[in-house]
C-alpha cells in the first residue's frame, strides 16, 4: 500500500502530554490532519511533508524555546 502526503497537516509542538492531546482532539474533531511533537527539536529532526501546514507552538518550552 502506497502511502500519499495529507492535503494539508496541523504540527503541533508541545511539551506537555495532556496539552498535546486536548490540541489533536480539537483539530481531529474538525476535520484536519495533525502530527504531534513533544519538543522543537523532534519537530525539527522530523521529515516533513511538503503540503499547506500551520505550527502550533508553545513558547514556553525546556532547551529550545517555541520563540527561538
Amino acid at each position: 500500500m502506497i502511502m500519499s502526503e495529507p492535503e494539508s497537516i496541523v504540527f503541533v509542538v508541545d511539551d506537555d502530554p495532556s496539552i498535546r492531546c486536548a490540541i489533536e482532539r480539537l483539530i481531529v474533531c474538525v476535520g484536519l490532519q495533525v502530527e504531534l511533537f513533544g519538543s522543537p527539536k523532534e519537530f525539527l529532526a522530523s521529515k516533513l511533508p511538503n503540503v499547506p501546514s500551520c505550527l502550533v507552538l508553545d513558547v514556553r518550552l525546556p532547551g529550545i524555546s517555541g520563540l527561538a
